[in-house]
């Protein structure tokens, strides 16, 4: 009991520097946490891409302005006759988009591939296979790849159907799935899009937590019952000269187009470039807290060897009331560091849907805050063990 004791009197004391300590502490958590998303975000894709091992000849062409379809008719000509005319530019070998089909309220969310797409994009399975050229010749089944949240409900190798609404008709389009593969849990896959004035990597690619859908490769090309598809921002293309293609693109003022080594250099720009000023802050807070609480702290520790005097000569150990001022330190600086961490992850994700909630940004922000209380921890034990109960207690005298 006189132990809890001791550690409520070292809380009480100065407490109005305390809540500042506090304070300062969830100001910088939420400014570490504003640059730290984005970079973590951009080393998993990075990550991701590796593994893919996609050809050199692959990039990415934003749209000048993307054509939506015609909500009325739900007619999508107007894209795929853009599609056909860039196909058409001289040294373009294919293009490939992704597109969001229209089921009824059974149906998950799906997600269309071209073939272009599939081939070029492998995204990596925690089981089973992603698509090959094979599922493209197929009628009965259609061979799709399930997001992690669905493979309990539909294992590899299991049959489902689902129910999507066909363009002209709205009449429902019956299908007969077969699940071929399921992605790895909190797996980024590609939709396209553009979010930056310098297409990224991280603009390409959106991660899934949590989220029920389905991955279809386009197999309605040459059917007459076409489903309602909303094609995503954004064209995959495989080149023979990117430079050549690259500059026709430009020159009929389609958009512009990026290699994915470009689109990488673009996510280390963007990260700098929108978030520099929260960096240096960030610094700035940091070092400022760091020399604040180690500067409190050592001022701090004749009011703390008092009451370590006080509760030694009622029979408290001095190792124990060196672990309690320990304690203190850690309520002071974690305590607050952990729950402001989780907070700032879940606005500011919930705020800037670019960069989903991750529980690695939680875990790095804890380890670089724990080496201020490491260090501000060292320097007060350090200053205690210094003396012997006795020198202070002539000392106080």
């Amino acid at each position: 009991m006189g132990n809890i004791k001791f550690l409520f009197k070292m809380l009480k004391k100065n407490k109005i520097k305390n809540i500042l300590i506090i304070i300062q502490i969830v100001i910088s958590v939420f400014f570490c946490t504003f640059f730290l998303m984005p970079i973590t975000k951009s080393i998993e894709i990075n990550t991701m891409v590796g593994e893919m091992k996609l050809k050199e000849n692959i990039a990415s062409l934003e749209e000048a302005e993307h054509i939506s379809i015609n909500l009325t008719n739900y007619n999508n000509d107007k894209y795929q006759n853009l599609k056909e005319y860039v196909k058409n530019i001289e040294g373009v070998k294919s293009v490939g988009t992704a597109y969001s089909l229209v089921g009824d309220i059974t149906t998950p969310s799906t997600i269309l591939y071209d073939k272009e797409l599939c081939m070029n994009l492998k995204h990596p399975v925690q089981k089973g296979k992603w698509f090959d050229e094979e599922v493209f010749t197929q009628n009965e089944e259609i061979p799709v790849v399930i997001s992690h949240k669905l493979q309990k409900k539909y294992p590899v190798n299991s049959t489902f159907e689902i129910n999507l609404v066909a363009c002209d008709t709205q009449s429902t389009i019956k299908l007969k799935c077969n699940v071929i593969g399921v992605l790895k849990n909190k797996a980024y896959i590609y939709l396209g899009g553009g979010n930056h004035s310098e297409q990224s990597l991280s603009d390409l690619f959106t991660k899934t937590k949590n989220q029920e859908f389905i991955i279809l490769p386009n197999v309605f090309e040459n059917q007459e019952e076409q489903p309602i598809s909303f094609a995503y921002r954004g064209m995959l293309i495989e080149y023979s000269d990117f430079n050549k293609v690259a500059s026709e693109v430009q020159e009929r003022g389609i958009g512009k187009l990026y290699d994915f080594n470009s689109l990488k250099q673009n996510d280390i720009n963007n990260i700098f470039t929108y978030n520099e000023q929260k960096i240096y802050e960030f610094i700035i807070v940091f070092i400022f807290i760091l020399i604040s609480i180690s500067g409190y702290n050592t001022l701090a520790n004749l009011e703390y060897k008092r009451l370590l005097v006080i509760y030694y000569i009622t029979g408290m150990t001095w190792k124990k009331g060196i672990i309690l001022i320990t304690i203190r330190n850690f309520i002071i600086i974690m305590i607050p560091t952990i729950i402001s961490s989780i907070l700032s992850n879940l606005i500011i994700s919930y705020l800037r849907t670019l960069y989903p909630f991750d529980e690695k940004n939680i875990f790095i922000t804890i380890i670089l805050y724990l080496s201020i209380f490491v260090v501000t921890t060292f320097i007060t034990i350090l200053n205690l063990r210094k003396q012997k109960p006795i020198e202070i207690l002539r000392e106080v005298d």
